[in-house]
C-alpha cells in the first residue's frame, strides 16, 4: 500500500507535466480537418474564415482564398478592401482564451494577407504558439512591448504604419521581418531573441532602433533599406551580423556591440550623408568590399577588435598583396581623427596571418597620420624621425643620410682645396672617418689641421654623425616605433 501511495502522486505529476507540454506546443493537426471548437458568433466572416483554417493547422491566406479579391500589396494600402479586416480583439481572443488557444495545433496561428485597421496590441502577452502575420497591412501600428513567445514570430512582407513597438520582447524562436516588409518606426530596444533575427530585403522607414538587442544566433539584414539610419549599440549577437547588399543612409551606430561570428559589410551601399560607428565593436571576422567608395567618408574605428579581415573583391583570387596594403591605408584614413588603435589592430591581424612586412607598413602609416595630426614642435620632431629613420620602419634612410654627409664632406675638401695640402691625400675616407662616431679608420685623419672654414664645417660634420647614430640606435631598438 505504501508503494502504491508513492507511485500514484508521481504518475499524476507526470500526467500534468505532459498536459502542460501539450498545451505549450499545441495539439496535433487533425487528419479529418475538423475543428473541435466552433467560431464565436460575434466574429466577422473574415475572422470566422481565419479560425476555420488555423484551428485545423492550415494557413489562413486571404490572398489565395476565393472571395477576397486575390493578392494585395501591403505597399499599396488604397487597394485593400474591408472584407479582409481583422480586429485585434479577435487575434487576442484566439491566442489567449483557453477554449480557443487549446484548440490550436502545433502549427500555431498563420495569417496571410489580412488587414488590421486598429492598433494590434499584444503588450505583455505570453504566446504559447507560433504567430505569423505575413503580407499583412497594419494601418495603425502594433504594440508588442514585453511580449513573450515560446515559438517563432513572423511578419514577413508586412507593412506596419506608425509605431511598431517591440521593446523588451522575448522570443524563444526566430523573429522574422523579411521579404519586402515595410516598417515605419520600429523599436527593438532590449529585445531578446534566442533564434535568429532577419530583416532581409525589408525597408525600415525611420531609424532602426535596436540598442541592447540580444540575439542567440545571427542577425540578417541583407538587402534591407535604412533611409534614416540604424542604432544597434551594445548589442549581443551569437552568430553573424550581416548587411550584405543593404542600402544605408544617415548614422549607423554599432558601438559596443559583440558579434560571435562575422560582421559582413561587403556589397553594402552608403549614401554621402551616412556615417558608420564601429567603436568598441568586437567580432571574429569582418568582411569588407574592395571598393572603398561604397563606404561613408567618416568611420569610427576606435576600439574595433577583430581576428580576421576579409576583403571581398570582384576579381578572382582577391586583391594582390600590395593592393591589399594600399586598400588598408585608405580604409584606415576614413577614421575620423587620429587614433593609433585601429592601425595597431590591423597590423596585428596582418602579423598573425604571416604578413609581417604588411603589419610594419600599417604601423608606419600610423606614425604618418600622427604627424599629420600634430602641431608645432611635435610635428617637427615627427618629421625629423620620418626623414632620418622612417620611425624605425625604414632604417635605410639613415644610410642615405650617411652617404649624403660623406659626399658633402668630400665636396667641402675639394672646394677648399684641402685634399693634398696636409702631407697626405684626403677625401672620401677622411669624410667617412670623421662622420662615424666612436670609430677611427685612421689615426692620422685626426691630426690634420684644416683651414678655418672647412674645419668649422667638419665640427658640424662630426655632430651630424653622432645625431645619426643616436637616431639609428633608437630606430633599431624600437623606441621610435
Amino acid at each position: 500500500m505504501r508503494t502504491t501511495a508513492c507511485i500514484a502522486p508521481a504518475l499524476l505529476a507526470l500526467a500534468l507535466a505532459c498536459s502542460v507540454r501539450a498545451d505549450a506546443t499545441g495539439r496535433n493537426v487533425p487528419a479529418d480537418a475538423m475543428c473541435p471548437v466552433p467560431a464565436d458568433a460575434s466574429w466577422t466572416d473574415a475572422e470566422k474564415f481565419v479560425w476555420r483554417k488555423v484551428c485545423v493547422g492550415e494557413a489562413a491566406d486571404f490572398n489565395s482564398e476565393p472571395g477576397f479579391g486575390g493578392v494585395r500589396d501591403p505597399a499599396q494600402p488604397l487597394t485593400w478592401t474591408k472584407d479582409r479586416v481583422l480586429r485585434p480583439s479577435f487575434l487576442e481572443q484566439i491566442l489567449l482564451e483557453d477554449r480557443f488557444r487549446n484548440a490550436l495545433t502545433r502549427r500555431g496561428v498563420r495569417i496571410l494577407g489580412a488587414r488590421f485597421s486598429e492598433t494590434v496590441d499584444l503588450e505583455n502577452v505570453d504566446l504559447k504558439h507560433e504567430l505569423w502575420l505575413a503580407d499583412c497591412l497594419l494601418e495603425s501600428g502594433a504594440n508588442f512591448q514585453r511580449l513573450k513567445s515560446s515559438g517563432m514570430l513572423m511578419l514577413d512582407g508586412t507593412a506596419v504604419s506608425g509605431d511598431f513597438n517591440m521593446y523588451g520582447i522575448k522570443i524563444a524562436g526566430d523573429l522574422l521581418l523579411r521579404e519586402g516588409g515595410q516598417y515605419d518606426r520600429i523599436l527593438l530596444r532590449d529585445a531578446r531573441v534566442d533564434g535568429q533575427f532577419s530583416g532581409v530585403r525589408s525597408r525600415f522607414v525611420r531609424a532602426f532602433d535596436a540598442d541592447t538587442m540580444q540575439v542567440g544566433n545571427s542577425v540578417f539584414l541583407d538587402g534591407a533599406s535604412f533611409p534614416a539610419g540604424a542604432f544597434m549599440v551594445f548589442g549581443r549577437y551569437g552568430g553573424n551580423l550581416s548587411f550584405v547588399g543593404a542600402t544605408l543612409h544617415g548614422a549607423v551606430n554599432l558601438a559596443g556591440t559583440s558579434i560571435g561570428g562575422e560582421l559582413r559589410l561587403n556589397s553594402s551601399r552608403w549614401s554621402a550623408d551616412s556615417s558608420l560607428a564601429l567603436r568598441d565593436v568586437k567580432t571574429d571576422t569582418v568582411k569588407l568590399s574592395a571598393e572603398l567608395n561604397d563606404y561613408p567618408p567618416g568611420v569610427d574605428l576606435v576600439g574595433f577588435v577583430y581576428r580576421n579581415l576579409e576583403i571581398v573583391a570582384a576579381v578572382e583570387g582577391g586583391l594582390p598583396r600590395q593592393a591589399g596594403i594600399e586598400w588598408a591605408r585608405k580604409w584606415l584614413r576614413k577614421q575620423v581623427g587620429y587614433s593609433p588603435q585601429p592601425y595597431e589592430q590591423l597590423a596585428s591581424v596582418l602579423h598573425n596571418a604571416g604578413d609581417i612586412g604588411g603589419g610594419a607598413e600599417i604601423r608606419y602609416e600610423s606614425r604618418i597620420r600622427e604627424k599629420e595630426a600634430s602641431k608645432y614642435l611635435a610635428w617637427l620632431w615627427l618629421l625629423i624621425l620620418d626623414w632620418t629613420i622612417g620611425y624605425g620602419y625604414h632604417i635605410e634612410r639613415a644610410l642615405l643620410w650617411v652617404v649624403g654627409f660623406v659626399l658633402l664632406g668630400w665636396g667641402v675638401l675639394f672646394a677648399a682645396k684641402q685634399q693634398d695640402r696636409h702631407g697626405m691625400h684626403i677625401g672620401f675616407t677622411y669624410s667617412l672617418d670623421l662622420l662615424l662616431p666612436l670609430v677611427k679608420l685612421r689615426d692620422r685623419h685626426y691630426k690634420i689641421e684644416l683651414d678655418p672654414w672647412p674645419r668649422r664645417y667638419f665640427y658640424l660634420h662630426k655632430i651630424a654623425g653622432y645625431v645619426l647614430a643616436a637616431f639609428l640606435g633608437a630606430g633599431l631598438s624600437g623606441l621610435t616605433k
